[in-house]
């Protein structure tokens, strides 16, 4: 989940959800488009939850590229779009709200992502 200014009252709500990741934006390797390929999750009543598409998802990963970041994007590559992750990929390269720190690793772990999984 990404956080997004919500209220705090919320944090009972977000006790709920403690398996799920809860991210700051200005940290995150995401597209601003995200929204647009959010996937809803419908097992909540009153409560509107998405799930990041494959592609947001893996292109999230490249920053880190560890073990279990690789494991993940095995998997997900099989149903990915690879024009999209590119796309993805370029609308994350645009954002000027991102930690410079973060566009930093990012840039410098395309060239190994992109060689594995020819992108």
């Amino acid at each position: 989940m990404v956080r997004l200014n919500y209220p705090s009252k919320l944090g009972r709500v977000f006790v709920q959800l403690r398996d799920f990741d809860m991210l700051e934006y200005e940290s995150t390797i995401i597209s601003p488009k995200y929204k647009e390929r959010a996937i809803k999750l419908n097992k909540f009543r009153y409560l509107n939850v998405y799930l990041l598409s494959p592609e947001d998802i893996i292109v999230s990963k490249i920053i880190r590229l560890e073990q279990k970041d690789i494991e993940d994007i095995d998997e997900l590559i099989e149903i990915a779009d690879k024009e999209l992750i590119n796309q993805i990929i370029d609308e994350v390269l645009l954002r000027d709200d991102l930690y410079e720190s973060k566009k930093n690793q990012f840039i410098k772990r395309l060239p190994q992502f992109k060689e594995r999984y020819y992108v």
